[in-house]
């Protein structure tokens, strides 16, 4: 777990764990590095921020002065990992929180006087059987209404003053993992689930317990009827045609004698060559006809 300061981004974060070890001796065993240590499931702080709560896998929840680090009081009530810490966001209810966990209980603590040890749990809301609480969701309207969502595939609203169960709400087919309340709407809640499917409710009243699911998403369209085809009638059978008598082999004929090889063609005798004609002679140089003597004036 680390502290950051979103004022100085660049500073480096500070490691709560060695923190709180440092300022928690008894810590140890809870908060050390060593292997085998118990993990950290939830971080939630209190909406005036002067406290926060730790989860476990154990099922331990640990409170912590926001201002001071130092360790307030630890709770095991739970005996198996603590899914969601939700404290109350009301102005009466402020020091109240609820936690859930995988042993099927959903549990409010009043810590209003944690200074003076006198802390405790208040209620304990137990309709989802064994199954895993998975979420948690105080109404921003009513101050002592709380939702839960479970494995089991409902949703439970509570009154957290009497632990009375208000409403149930079937529907999902799967694990039901997140839940809320509307922002506007005080009587519509939304849930989320394993279905692939997100529902919106409509509470009834709590005389009734009547509610309605007002939409789901996606929606699937319906699948139209399919019409019902006449069935084509037999076509009667074809009766059987009677098997033709085998036709009679056809005798073998006598195979035609060979051919009598073609003798090859002796070779033509190759043609002697024709005799060099001889050179003709070079005709020898006419001599030059002496020049005539001047004839004498």
């Amino acid at each position: 777990m680390n502290i950051l300061d979103p004022l100085n981004p660049q500073k480096p974060a500070i490691k709560l764990n060695e923190l709180l070890l440092e300022l928690n001796p008894d810590l140890e065993p809870e908060f050390s590095k060593a292997r085998g240590t118990p993990k950290k499931s939830e971080l939630r702080f209190s909406t005036d921020f002067s406290l926060f709560a730790v989860g476990s896998t154990t099922g331990k929840i640990f409170v912590f002065s926001s201002h001071t680090f130092l360790m307030k009081t630890t709770f095991h009530e739970h005996n198996k990992l603590v899914n969601r810490i939700r404290w109350s966001t009301h102005d009466s209810n402020l020091n109240s929180f609820a936690s859930c966990s995988g042993d099927g209980k959903v549990i409010l603590y009043d810590v209003k006087n944690i200074d003076q040890d006198n802390k405790g749990v208040t209620r304990v809301f137990q309709k989802h059987g064994s199954s895993a609480v998975l979420d948690i969701a105080w109404s921003p309207f009513r101050c002592q209404t709380l939702m839960s969502c479970s494995d089991d595939k409902r949703v439970q609203i509570w009154n957290a003053e009497t632990s009375e169960s208000l409403f149930t709400l079937s529907g999902h087919v799967n694990s039901v993992f997140t839940c809320c309340w509307h922002p506007t709407e005080e009587n519509v809640v939304i849930t989320g689930s394993s279905d692939q499917t997100v529902r919106f409710w409509m509470l009834g009243s709590p005389d009734s317990n009547e509610n309605v699911q007002i939409s789901q998403t996606p929606e699937t369209p319906e699948t139209p009827e399919t019409l019902e085809i006449p069935e084509t009638p037999e076509t009667p059978e074809t009766p059987e045609t009677p098997e033709t008598s085998e036709t009679p082999e056809t005798p073998e004929t006598s195979e035609t004698p060979e051919t009598p090889e073609t003798p090859e063609t002796p070779e033509t005798p190759e043609t002697p060559e024709t005799p060099e004609t001889p050179e003709t002679p070079e005709t020898p140089e006419t001599p030059e006809t002496p020049e005539t003597p001047e004839t004498p004036e």
